[in-house]
């Protein structure tokens, strides 16, 4: 009885663990910023998001859910071959399929690597929103 139980164990944590889907990927900005200007003073501050990113999470599909994460890391070029994380993006993502309806629940939150000293600007901040879609899978 305690093969067929383990049996069972090992079938069933193969249906949910093969529902997992783990991802990763590099991307190359070079050039890219983000420029924050105040219509009070007409001040503006460039930001430098990073010349390389790392985007990294896993999906989880059971029935009509699917559930997401997904963390975004960028960096910029310190020396020839070393790179200094500068902040990372953080993204939940609930959403339910009904028929051709896609609902949608998401919340991100983006958090500074470096220190005030090393750069007075940083990207904080986040959302969450709700959306609610036709005939399209976000």
């Amino acid at each position: 009885m305690k093969i067929i139980g383990t049996i069972f164990l090992l079938f069933m944590s193969n249906l949910v663990v093969a529902q997992l889907i783990p991802f990763a990927g590099l991307e190359i900005n070079k050039g890219s910023n983000i420029t924050l200007e105040s219509l009070e003073d007409r001040t503006a501050i460039s930001y430098d998001t990073g010349d390389l990113a790392l985007t990294y999470g896993i999906g989880y599909s059971w029935n009509k859910f699917d559930f997401r994460t997904k963390a975004k890391t960028s960096m910029y070029l310190d020396k020839l071959a070393s790179y200094t994380p500068s902040h990372t993006e953080f993204t939940v993502a609930v959403s339910y399929q009904i028929q051709t309806i896609n609902i949608k629940v998401e919340h991100a939150c983006y958090h500074p690597l470096q220190t005030f000293k090393d750069n007075p600007v940083k990207i904080f901040g986040g959302y969450t929103k709700l959306g609610v879609y036709w005939n399209y899978k976000p």
